[in-house]
C-alpha cells in the first residue's frame, strides 16, 4: 500500500466533493491499520460530507477513544454533536477540550453559546468573559461577550 499515494487521492476526493470515494479510500487504510489517526479522521469527514450523522459521530467519538489526549479530536466530536442537536454532549465535548487546552478559547466560546441558547445567562457571560480574556484582540469573543452581558442585565467585568 502506498499510503501517500492514497491519502492524496482521499484529499483529491474531499475537495472535489467525492466522500463516497474518500470513504472508500479510508476504509482501505484502516483495513490493514484500524488505528491509523490520519484514516480515521479522513473517514469520520467523509461520512460527515455524505450527511451520514450517526455514523460521522461515531466516527469522531472514536478518535477521542484513539486520542483522548487530543482536544482537537475532542473539539471535531463535540462540533458534530453540535450539528445533530446534542447540545448536553456538545457541550461536555467541548469541556473536555478546554481542559485539554485552556489556553483555546474556542471552547469557552461554544460553551458560551450553548449556555445561551439555554438561556443560562450568567454563566453564559462569565464563560464568553474568559473566552475574551483568552484572547482580548478577536472581536468574536467580545462582541459574544458583551451580548451574554446584556442577555444576562449584568454588565460588571463587562466594560
Amino acid at each position: 500500500m502506498n499510503e501517500a499515494a492514497i491519502f492524496k487521492d482521499i484529499v483529491t476526493a474531499l475537495r472535489t466533493g467525492n466522500p463516497v470515494e474518500a470513504e472508500r479510500l479510508s476504509q482501505t487504510v484502516l483495513a490493514d491499520s484500524p488505528a491509523h489517526i490520519d484514516a480515521m479522521l479522513a473517514l469520520a469527514m467523509s461520512l460527515h460530507a455524505q450527511h451520514r450523522m450517526d455514523d460521522a459521530v461515531a466516527a469522531f467519538r472514536r478518535l477521542t477513544q484513539v486520542q483522548p489526549e487530543s482536544p482537537i479530536h475532542w473539539s471535531n466530536y463535540a462540533t458534530i454533536l453540535g450539528e445533530c442537536a446534542r447540545a448536553e454532549e456538545s457541550e461536555n465535548a467541548w469541556r473536555k477540550a478546554m481542559e485539554l487546552d485552556p489556553r483555546d478559547p474556542e471552547p469557552r466560546i461554544q460553551i458560551g453559546q450553548i449556555l445561551v441558547a439555554r438561556k443560562d445567562y450568567l454563566p453564559a457571560r462569565d464563560m464568553l468573559l474568559d473566552a475574551f480574556e483568552l484572547d482580548r484582540d478577536a472581536p468574536r469573543p467580545r462582541i459574544l461577550a458583551a451580548n451574554a452581558c446584556a442577555l444576562a442585565q449584568d454588565f460588571r467585568g463587562c466594560e
